[in-house]
């Protein structure tokens, strides 16, 4: 029982953990490091679920800081396909464009991340997300 509390508790520590980041001066330098390590996620059966959820608060709450928010996009795609965790991403979809381009985005990278969602639309076989990609 005491692995699964590892679990529940982690979540709620990594929200402080953003919190105190956030309200420090020290943003652009330790939120990366942050981000990287949510990249691996935890080894409980949610963990990866769990990590995508911290990810995205990240994400909600760090508009004034584009590059970073780039950061963390990415790292939720490669979560979410690695762990075949696109019903989590998959809303999001219609906004990807908007983001891009608010990001600055080069076009080597753009490709990149449209790849990787063509790709985990294919393996879900979303034929309604599919025929807005293609």
């Amino acid at each position: 029982m005491h692995f699964c509390a590892k679990g529940l508790d982690f979540e709620p520590a990594y929200n402080l953990l953003i919190h105190l980041i956030l309200t420090s001066a020290s943003v652009e330098t330790l939120l990366p490091q942050v981000i990287t390590n949510l990249s691996t996620p935890p080894s409980f059966p949610q963990g990866p679920s769990i990590s995508v959820a911290i990810l995205s608060t990240i994400f909600n709450i760090i508009p004034e800081h584009p590059s970073l928010r780039f950061q963390v996009f990415r790292t939720i795609l490669s979560i979410a396909q690695e762990h075949n965790l696109y019903d989590y991403v998959s809303p999001y979809f219609d906004s990807v464009n908007e983001w891009l381009d608010e990001w600055k985005v080069k076009p080597e990278e753009r490709s990149q991340v449209w790849a990787i969602i063509i790709s985990m639309a294919e393996k879900a076989e979303d034929r309604y997300h599919l025929s807005e990609l293609h």
